[in-house]
């Protein structure tokens, strides 16, 4: 089987193309061509068609990126594999950012680069799996974000969520922004969108999937986005029967819907409380907040919402800890199933239009949304000894 696989070798340093000739070598892996960076290896591509693309990253590092980029745009459907000498840690989330899908550092054995290779293969197959899915496929999960009180971090932890999760679980991930009137997403996202939800509306009678994709931006993640109109008024447009079809498309199209609403209940944001699989309910220990998140869960407790599908998540805005998580328990009469800690990564992350996640990767917050999206992936699995303990309370 592994002489079947087609590979295309991208390097111009002679000893990382050394080395990585004799490596498909004792692999087994049949070379289709071997080609320096740049517009070459993506004429390479094309002309190819490689199951997978092994690119060997050198410093100087700026050519190979680029050449990976390239490849991530111009040749998207063919995997890149990284092999690098290079084993800090920010030359690994440069290389993964431009869109490699692995990264693997010298030395490394033929057995453990032909597992890798399957896993990235694997992987891929999901994708496209996930990428072909009809309307009348399987169905994904839609997650709504949804804060009773302004200022609780809400569209930052959707943001950041579904960067997580497009990072943890290498399946398909949209995020939707449905403050029409003042969302901030795409500027969370760093993104510049040609399209809004603004635009969609007037074929929504028409909407499937392959159209969906058109008004989609992908962000650097891999997260497709569909920002808010970017002026007020062309919310005005925007009707509940609309994100509802809308979120009916996305679900049978993506594998998670990461939903931001405003605080507002309008009739969207009630299509997308009532479609979704699960609502993350978003407060901050302070008094205030409390009590508008307390009637708020009255209400949604009326609705018949389930502690399955409704879940409290408390976010810190500062170290200082207002209300501890007993008393807002009691106060709520509602069980808190996430916290998120304070971080100033957050705000600087902000300002960079990035995601902690991908901004700050070891930063307390992005840790811990990390961990919440493999919870919701179902893949989380509680860290063992005394160390690892204490850094989960993180």
């Amino acid at each position: 089987m592994a002489s079947s696989l087609r590979v295309l070798l991208v390097a111009e340093h002679p000893e990382s193309t050394s080395y990585l000739r004799r490596l498909l070598k004792s692999a087994q892996y049949g070379v289709v061509a071997e080609v320096g960076m740049g517009a070459e290896a993506v004429v390479a591509a094309r002309e190819h068609r490689p199951d997978v693309i092994i690119v060997g990253l050198e410093e100087p590092t700026a050519r190979g990126l680029r050449t990976i980029e390239s490849l991530k745009l111009a040749a998207a459907e063919y995997p890149v594999i990284a092999v690098s000498s290079l084993g800090d840690r920010e030359a690994l989330r440069r290389t993964m950012v431009a869109g490699a899908r692995d990264y693997l550092v010298r030395p490394i054995s033929a057995d453990d680069f032909r597992q890798a290779v399957t896993n990235v293969l694997e992987t891929e197959r999901r994708r496209s799996s996930a990428e072909e899915r009809t309307v009348t496929g399987n169905p994904g999960e839609i997650i709504t974000v949804f804060g009773a009180k302004g200022g609780v971090g809400r569209s930052t932890l959707a943001a950041n969520l579904a960067t997580a999760l497009a990072q943890e679980t290498h399946q398909r991930v949209v995020l939707i922004d449905l403050d029409t009137s003042l969302g901030d997403v795409a500027l969370l996202m760093s993104v510049a969108p040609e399209r809004t939800m603004a635009d969609l509306v007037p074929h929504i009678d028409r909407l499937d999937s392959d159209l969906l994709r058109d008004f989609l931006t992908v962000h650097e993640s891999g997260v497709r986005v569909l920002p808010a109109p970017m002026r007020p008024e062309e919310g005005e447009a925007i009707e509940g029967a609309h994100i509802a079809k809308v979120l009916d498309v996305m679900v049978k199209t993506y594998d998670y819907v990461v939903v931001d609403t405003p605080r507002t209940f309008s009739e969207g944001v009630l299509s997308a409380l009532d479609q979704a699989h699960l609502v993350l309910l978003v407060a901050s220990p302070d008094i205030a907040c409390l009590k508008s998140t307390k009637l708020c869960l009255g209400m949604m407790r009326l609705w018949h919402y389930s502690q399955e599908k409704l879940k409290l998540v408390i976010n810190y805005p500062s170290n200082s800890r207002e209300v501890g998580g007993q008393e807002i328990e009691e106060a709520l009469d509602y069980p808190i199933f996430w916290k998120v800690p304070y971080s100033s990564a957050v705000a600087a992350a902000a300002r960079r239009g990035r995601p902690v996640v991908l901004n700050a990767p070891g930063n307390s917050y992005a840790r811990n949304v990390a961990r919440l999206a493999k919870v919701m992936a179902g893949t989380y699995r509680p860290a063992r000894g005394l160390f690892a303990r204490l850094l989960e309370r993180v």
